[in-house]
């Protein structure tokens, strides 16, 4: 591989990071075209049919780079420059991305940020499906807010609730308090009952002390946050987000599986 076709290959990996995906594979469509061919030899300039000015401009500087550094690559060889960029760029942008989410004293090391304000964001822009998971349950009117009016949109909101047993009565209270009385068929809490927890060797039942939540199967919030007012806004509590990858369609199958074979019920 010489300079030239270098540049080449630099230029289409900017035009993709740049042009929306279809932008990049209309560019890549024309330099195949006849005329396309052309546009390489000082003729029509396949640039020139991409209707954004600010993509048309991108595309003539890759048409460019073409003509002056690398003629001898061919039409098809610069197509599939361009359509190997744009697909990197797609996976680039499904990959797995990491944010920290830490409420208490901020440091250079990890701006302070609510944990309330990152999860009533996140159930604000939820689309389809949401898992909230939680041992405590206190009335906290935005997180509650946001889950009924996330059901009132359509979204499946699925609350998964920890308890200890001599609180039956308390947390039935609790869950009243913190979601109402009556909750829409696409709006279901789950807790786990007595009967499947595990104990150990003295006798001691397990608690479902998990804390997370799931939007779209696609973003996975784990914190150490309790759904009360303190956790949510003054507490020390540290959590971390993860966007995209597989994980979050792992942890949500996780919960479907406890669902379908009963460890999680329906709270009544």
């Amino acid at each position: 591989m010489d300079a030239g076709e270098r540049k080449l290959i630099e230029a289409a990996v900017r035009f993709a990071a740049t042009a929306p995906a279809n932008v990049v594979e209309q560019l890549a469509v024309g330099i195949c075209d006849r005329l396309a061919v052309g546009a390489a030899r000082g003729a029509r300039d396949p640039a020139q049919a991409i209707g954004n000015p600010r993509h048309r401009v991108l595309a003539g500087d890759f048409v460019e780079v073409w003509r002056a550094e690398a003629p001898g690559v061919t039409a098809s060889e610069a197509a599939i420059a361009l359509l190997s960029a744009a697909a990197t760029e797609r996976e680039h942008s499904r990959r797995q991305r990491i944010e920290l989410v830490w409420t208490g004293p901020s440091t250079t090391a990890i701006p302070a940020r609510q944990t309330g304000e990152f999860l009533a964001g996140m159930i604000d822009s939820v689309r389809r499906t949401l898992t909230l998971s939680s041992f405590g349950v206190f009335p906290v009117s935005r997180i509650g807010e946001g889950l009924r009016g996330a059901a009132a949109r359509g979204v499946v909101v699925r609350v998964i609730l920890g308890d200890r047993p001599e609180d039956a009565n308390w947390l039935n209270w609790r869950n009243q308090q913190a979601f109402g009385r009556r909750l829409p068929d696409n709006f279901t809490r789950y807790h786990w009952p007595v009967e499947n927890r595990l104990r150990d060797d003295a006798g001691n039942q397990g608690l479902m002390h998990a804390k997370c939540a799931i939007a779209d199967r696609e973003c996975l919030f784990l914190t150490s946050a309790n759904l009360s007012g303190n956790a949510m806004a003054i507490n020390m509590e540290l959590g971390v987000c993860i966007h995209g990858g597989p994980l979050p369609e792992q942890v949500e199958r996780h919960f479907d599986d406890l669902i379908a074979r009963g460890d999680l019920q329906v709270f009544e």
